[in-house]
């Protein structure tokens, strides 16, 4: 159902974000009654409550006030990864319904949660590729959808993209990437994306001349390993 509203181009007066949030609720109760080894995807009504807020925050300051509170750091790195995946992912949707100043502490509290990563241990790398991934995803879409040379958060996205790339799978000289998992080459695929529609000026500024280089490198091993997967 909340799927379907998520496309409705209006919808009745009703306190939707008092709606989002008992529908939140419900599925962590549900959640826990199930047995562990159910067959039932947990987070996914969470996931279209997300997705209803994101889509209709134009028109209701509840839900706004619903992705406000989601977003912030200290109530982000509390959700589930798929949430914290899933917001990261649509960073462009945020952008759409956030505040010059709302947007400048979004992608603060997105580089702070980022620099976090670095904390993870060697078992851990699944989550933190994870939401790596997503967030590469969602800042491709910030550039892809918003002009760079009248975007007054275009900085903000550039320090996202400066702390991402610290965190990238260690390349051998070999050419591989470290345990040549399938999540390092999506990670270095989209990381490789999204530079490529950043303005160029802070790329080669960011890069430097043999960081240019490792770059094109970097292109062309990503495209050999995906083309191996295949």
């Amino acid at each position: 159902v909340l799927r379907c509203l998520s496309t409705a181009p209006r919808l009745p007066s009703l306190d939707w974000g008092s709606i989002i949030r008992c529908c939140m609720r419900y599925e962590a109760k549900v959640a826990e009654l199930l047995p562990k080894d159910s067959a039932s995807k947990n987070g996914t009504l969470r996931e279209e409550c997300i997705m209803f807020a994101m889509a209709h925050a134009n028109q209701f300051d509840s839900l706004l006030t619903f992705l406000d509170e989601l977003s912030d750091f200290s109530r982000f790195r509390t959700l589930e990864i798929n949430l914290q995946s899933c917001l990261l992912n649509h960073l462009a949707d945020l952008v759409k319904v956030y505040s010059n100043s709302r947007l400048e502490k979004l992608f603060g509290d997105v580089s702070n949660h980022l620099s976090s990563f670095t904390s993870y241990k060697e078992s851990s790398t699944y989550p933190k590729s994870l939401l790596c991934i997503s967030c590469w995803k969602g800042l491709y879409e910030c550039l892809d959808e918003v002009s760079v040379d009248s975007s007054g958060y275009i900085s903000h996205i550039e320090r996202c993209m400066e702390v991402l790339f610290t965190l990238l799978p260690v390349v051998q000289s070999s050419g591989s990437v470290s345990s040549a998992d399938v999540s390092s080459v999506e990670e270095w695929s989209e990381a490789v994306r999204c530079l490529g529609k950043a303005p160029q000026i802070w790329l080669l500024d960011f890069l430097k001349v043999w960081y240019a280089y490792t770059l094109h490198y970097m292109i062309y091993f990503t495209v050999s390993l995906l083309h191996h997967h295949q």
